[in-house]
């Protein structure tokens, strides 16, 4: 749309303009008493096309949004079709579909009309204008003033503007279009970058990780972590647990600087994460998320993704071995070489997380955050990956997020979260003999386990 718009434009711009300005030349020439009548018609006309592009950006704008809105629902029907299926949704979600449709017809509809109205305006203006010129040059002609060839001449020149302001009339709507996807395009590209003031890089951190008094939110007024503060030391293990929505994984996002916090202060061995580089500090963390993020590559390149890819075969196939990737790989048509889909849809959730466990197996670095990484898993693979997540985690600061509290037993340390605050923490042991939150939670496990 921007690129058709820019076309359009630069092509008229050249081409029609410099027609108009050779022919108001050729007028003046002539005779220019009657291109002064008809120069009065340009005032109006550029009057009624600012009127018009006022309405056409406005139209183009929701236009753009009923488009987006139809690409949208499409996607969200399609990615979703197991649901509509099962819940006998086809009714609905074509009213829907029809709904947004109908929406965006519409909205052209009443571009098009502008438009067309815009045109049959201007070319009445200009209808009315000839005829008074004619009129004019008819008393000059009769006058001797004007010769029957100038008047021929000034009348050519003068129909050849026509079809050029026809061209710029309509060309106001490709302009105002192109304007309003610019306007979508560019409120993307003027955000600001990450905010990356700091100097200090460290190729390998010991992992001796702060929370001092750290207070955050995603708007002004409700605090998602209220004050928590909370150490954990170099190869040490933290688990963080909590009914959902309490803020563990916005607490864990922190670390890497994915959000930036309100107040307070987070330190990794004794250093403001604000004081590192954002490369630095982001190459000294791994993650593993419950929401596993897998591109349209093969599961080599996922395993080897960013700054991963200079790694040897022989890592590489440790790494698929540890993870248990192997299991699955040797059935697939390419192993290793297989392309995994759109968000890896070719593979099942467990062998989607074992991907990404791989890749955080192969970065190797000094903090590890787990966010739910066995939460996809069937309980032999679980088991699996627990044992090369506990290799994984020896002497390294580790964070991990976990529902089922018998996998963060033996951490070392437990933080018990409730709405953005830490409301208890110790060892597994402390915590069930002082019989509060996290003792309840774990014997509501245990009794649904039973």
């Amino acid at each position: 749309m921007i690129a058709e718009s820019v076309t359009s434009v630069v092509t008229i711009a050249v081409r029609d303009v410099m027609t108009v300005l050779a022919a108001i030349g050729v007028m003046l020439f002539h005779s220019p008493t009657l291109t002064i009548f008809v120069a009065i018609l340009f005032p109006i006309i550029a009057v009624l096309v600012q009127l018009l592009g006022i309405a056409f950006r406005r139209y183009s704008e929701r236009i753009q949004d009923s488009v987006g809105e139809v690409t949208q629902l499409t996607e969200e029907i399609i990615r979703g079709n197991t649901v509509v299926k099962a819940f006998n949704g086809y009714k609905y979600e074509r009213n829907r579909l029809t709904g947004v449709d109908e929406k965006n017809r519409k909205q052209n509809l009443k571009l098009i009309r502008v438009r067309s109205l815009g045109v049959a305006i201007t070319q009445v203006i200009f209808g009315f204008g000839l005829a008074l010129v004619i009129y004019i040059a008819s008393l000059q002609s009769i006058q001797g003033v004007l010769s029957p060839g100038q008047f021929i001449s000034f009348f050519s020149a003068m129909m050849l503007m026509l079809q050029p302001l026809r061209r710029i009339t309509n060309v106001n709507a490709t302009l105002q279009r192109g304007v309003a996807g610019a306007d979508s395009l560019f409120m993307i590209l003027d955000q600001k970058d990450e905010k990356d003031i700091g100097t200090t890089k460290i190729k390998r951190v010991n992992g001796n990780v702060k929370f001092d008094s750290v207070d955050f939110s995603y708007d002004k007024d409700n605090l998602v972590i209220d004050d928590v503060s909370v150490s954990i030391g170099a190869g040490k293990v933290l688990a963080i647990v909590g009914h959902s929505g309490s803020g563990k994984s916005t607490l864990v996002n922190l670390l890497p600087r994915f959000y930036e916090i309100n107040s307070g202060k987070i330190s990794i061995d004794d250093i403001s994460i604000s004081d590192f580089t954002l490369e630095s500090l982001r190459e000294n963390i791994s993650l593993v998320s419950q929401d596993v993020i897998l591109f349209n590559e093969s599961i080599k390149s996922n395993l080897t993704y960013g700054q991963l890819k200079p790694c040897n075969e022989k890592d590489l196939l440790k790494v698929a071995e540890a993870a248990f990737i192997n299991d699955f790989a040797k059935d697939l048509p390419n192993g290793l070489d297989t392309i995994v889909g759109d968000r890896g849809m070719l593979l099942s959730g467990g062998q989607r997380q074992r991907i990404a466990i791989g890749r955080a197996l192969l970065k190797n670095a000094p903090i590890l955050v787990l966010d739910e990484a066995t939460s996809a898993l069937d309980t032999q693979s679980e088991r699996h990956i627990q044992d090369a997540l506990n290799l994984l985690m020896k002497d390294r600061t580790t964070l991990v997020i976990a529902h089922r509290l018998s996998t963060v037993e033996k951490a070392d340390k437990i933080i018990v979260l409730d709405a953005g605050k830490i409301v208890e923490q110790g060892t597994h042991k402390d915590l069930i003999n002082n019989d509060g939150q996290y003792a309840n939670l774990y014997r509501m496990q245990f009794s649904e386990i039973q």
